[in-house]
């Protein structure tokens, strides 16, 4: 567990349990708020935006896909806000509250657990690499009239 959590030893055990709580509820409860306010605007009633922004809050950073709604949130598809606070709790929770206090040693260039690590260049990866393949295979198709057009086609399929 120690070596897990970055603790120094078995005697830090307890603090660094507490830190990874303590940011555990920090950034649920932030996405919970921002989640709360984007459902107030987007129309429900502030008991059932508290309701539905606490739970999916808390879903999103445990990645364990539980949604309030039967469309999960096919109904926020144009609400980017919604979206982006949604995918930052999985990123978020998908690192894991130890490699998160890892990051400010990550900053600084100070010791940092294989682990953490592994985890902040997998991520890291996972998102840049995608990113940029959707980009350039969307470039001349998702935006019309970019000075750069790929076309990625497959034999003997036409649009």
């Amino acid at each position: 567990m120690t070596g897990l959590l970055g603790a120094e030893g078995p005697g830090h055990l307890q603090a660094e349990l507490k830190r990874v709580l303590g940011l555990t509820f920090v950034v649920e409860g932030l996405g919970a708020a921002a989640l709360t306010s984007l459902f107030i605007q987007a129309g429900d009633a502030p008991g059932d935006a508290l309701w539905r922004g606490v739970f999916t809050s808390i879903s999103a950073f445990c990645n364990a896909g539980f949604a309030l709604q039967s469309d999960s949130l096919v109904g926020y598809q144009t609400n980017p806000g919604v979206l982006h606070v949604v995918s930052g709790l999985i990123i978020f929770g998908g690192l894991g509250p130890a490699v998160l206090l890892a990051a400010p040693r990550l900053v600084r260039g100070g010791y940092m657990s294989l682990h953490a690590r592994l985890s902040w260049v997998t991520a890291a990866v996972l998102l840049v690499l995608p990113a940029l393949f959707i980009a350039g295979a969307e470039w001349g198709n998702a935006w019309p009239g970019s000075p750069r057009r790929i076309a990625f086609t497959t034999p003997g399929f036409s649009r």
